[in-house]
């Protein structure tokens, strides 16, 4: 078996060492009180022009009345009646 290997790290210490905190505030400064404001009423009001209220306009326009096929069309399947 091989021999562990060992890590060998020199430090170099002083022989006195000194710490210096500079004051700060232990806690933040004090926020103002909350406020309950007054209770209020939302409203929404949408409009919808006039010119949307038709269903169908020109050139769209539909003819009345049923539509009509003309020649009727033939299935793509033979169909038994």
């Amino acid at each position: 078996m091989a021999a562990p290997a060992v890590n060998f790290a020199p430090t170099e210490v002083a022989a006195s060492m000194v710490r210096l905190h500079v004051d700060v505030p232990l806690h933040p400064p004090d926020h103002p009180a909350n406020v309950a404001l007054v209770p209020g009423a939302a409203v929404s009001v949408t409009t919808v022009p006039a010119e949307k209220l038709a269903t169908q306009v020109v050139p769209q326009l539909m003819p009345e009345g049923l539509l009509v096929m003309l020649p009727e069309p033939v299935p793509e399947l033979a169909t038994v009646s």
